[in-house]
């Protein structure tokens, strides 16, 4: 009957509010599950010895040596590579290119000692990073990631974060090489100009090279650039290379990508999941260009 239609409906439409809230509890369940785990992972992982004095080398550029490393994951999963070796000689400006999946970012964090190589070793003049503290070792290094992190502030404040302790004449000196200084100057508070969340009102290119001033205000011995021009048009990609170009010779620099930005020069050229045949016919066309 009609009636008992009406009465289905609204007993239906009681009952389908608390099971919908109760499937919707059990997915906030699931997720607050999910970052429990990983946040048990971050407070279970080893310290890192840290030290109180951190030295640096005298000398003004580094040597890197990458000796006969191996490194998964885990024993259940595949080699990423097995006796890789390769050297980052001072001032000079290798690219590290391959496929995606080949393991180009995982070496960047076996360089900064985020991991270690099951088998081989990696040197820092000489020295096996095993033995060196955390900090002291990555006060040598520079990162230009792919998404550049900017908060909610001053593009000085933002500069400063990777040198708290900068003078305001470092800050210009590191923005002339990063070639950005001149834009920066032509906003409406030149470095005092707000910015918004993640850098909003700057253009990628711009971005970018705030990165590089960022990463060389903390006077580092190497420059590692992770897929810095994967999210860049082809115009500025040719910008910021031309921009790389000039640091040459100042820094060591290691470029990671899948794709070689057009104008820029390298040194060496190391290919992650191809022969050694292909690699050093890689390498003669570099040389060429």
């Amino acid at each position: 009957t009609v009636g008992m239609l009406v009465a289905f409906q609204m007993f239906s439409g009681r009952l389908s509010g608390p099971v919908l809230r109760l499937v919707g509890l059990w997915q906030e369940f699931q997720q607050a599950d999910i970052a429990v785990k990983r946040l048990g992972d971050v407070m279970d992982a080893p310290t890192e010895p840290m030290s109180l004095i951190p030295a640096r080398a005298a000398t003004p550029h580094t040597r890197i040596e990458v000796d006969g490393i191996s490194f998964r994951y885990s024993e259940e999963l595949p080699w990423l590579y097995q006796n890789l070796s390769f050297n980052i000689q001072p001032g000079h400006c290798v690219v590290l290119m391959g496929p995606s999946g080949s393991g180009k970012s995982t070496l960047a964090k076996l360089l900064l000692a985020f991991h270690h190589p099951q088998q081989g070793s990696i040197k820092l003049d000489g020295r096996d990073i095993r033995h060196l503290a955390a900090n002291e070792l990555r006060a040598h290094f520079g990162v230009v990631p792919q998404e550049t992190t900017l908060f909610s502030g001053t593009i000085y404040d933002n500069l400063i974060l990777a040198n708290p302790h900068a003078s305001f004449e470092q800050v210009i000196h590191a923005c002339q090489l990063a070639e950005v200084h001149d834009v920066i100057e032509k906003l409406p508070q030149g470095y005092q100009t707000e910015i918004g969340e993640h850098g909003a009102g700057l253009s990628g290119g711009q971005k970018q090279r705030i990165a590089i001033a960022r990463a060389l205000l903390k006077q580092p011995r190497v420059l590692i650039f992770d897929e810095a021009t994967s999210n860049l048009d082809q115009q500025t990609a040719e910008h910021f290379a031309r921009t790389i170009n000039k640091l040459k010779g100042q820094v060591s620099m290691l470029f990671i990508t899948h794709q070689l930005p057009k104008g820029l020069n390298v040194d060496e050229a190391v290919l992650l999941g191809r022969d050694k045949e292909s690699e050093e016919l890689q390498n003669e066309k570099l040389r060429q260009e």
